[in-house]
């Protein structure tokens, strides 16, 4: 979960974006990868507790959560480029 939100802020560094941009800019496919792969519960409890300008980014970080292997976490880190940032 967290190592998504340093995905996102790399490519919300690189892209010159809000930081809270979840890194799938499409809502209607983040909606229907959330939908299928994040509970309703969890859904529920972002929208309870989160402002709704964090949403966005908490669905995508639960999204992958569910469905990444930290090894594939490592890979898009490295595909990203963000090992630049943290120098």
């Amino acid at each position: 979960h967290e190592m998504t939100h340093v995905l996102q802020h790399c490519v919300n560094v690189q892209r010159g974006t809000h930081r809270d941009t979840p890194i799938i800019q499409d809502t209607n496919e983040l909606a229907e990868l959330v939908n299928t792969h994040v509970s309703s519960d969890t859904v529920d409890f972002i929208k309870a507790v989160y402002p709704r300008e964090k949403w966005l980014g908490e669905f995508e970080a639960n999204y992958v959560e569910n469905t990444f292997t930290a090894e594939q976490l490592v890979g898009l880190f490295y595909e990203f480029e963000c090992q630049h940032l943290f120098r």
